[in-house]
């Protein structure tokens, strides 16, 4: 989150913004186990997972965490991290967001 403090689109102020929405104002310093995933103590039951995380993000290593711990949890984890990419890049025509469906086509339809 201290990386892309001003990436357009989403960045630092805006998911300050968004945890405070989400979370309340009496709340705004506490994670909650159940929001923040980082912060949950039992995969056991999560299923297999992929997580798809944007070079630019400043969720990216929050979305890198969260996978290292349901690998190291035993839940069978795939991380994509996709090059050049803004947060929510894929709701824009792009040669990008082109690559990215086929490149999500073909890993489906394995």
């Amino acid at each position: 989150m201290e990386e892309f403090t001003d990436i357009p689109l989403w960045n630092k102020k805006y998911a300050q913004t968004a945890w405070l929405h989400f979370l309340g104002e009496e709340n705004k310093n506490k994670s909650i186990r159940y929001s923040d995933l980082t912060f949950y103590d039992n995969f056991s039951k999560i299923p297999q997972t992929t997580i798809v995380a944007c070079e630019l993000d400043p969720l990216r290593d929050e979305d890198i965490e969260f996978s290292q711990l349901l690998y190291q949890a035993g839940v069978k984890t795939e991380l994509w991290v996709i090059p050049g990419a803004l947060h929510v890049f894929d709701l824009f025509d792009s040669p990008l967001n082109d690559e990215y469906k086929d490149f999500l086509m073909n890993r489906l339809f394995q």
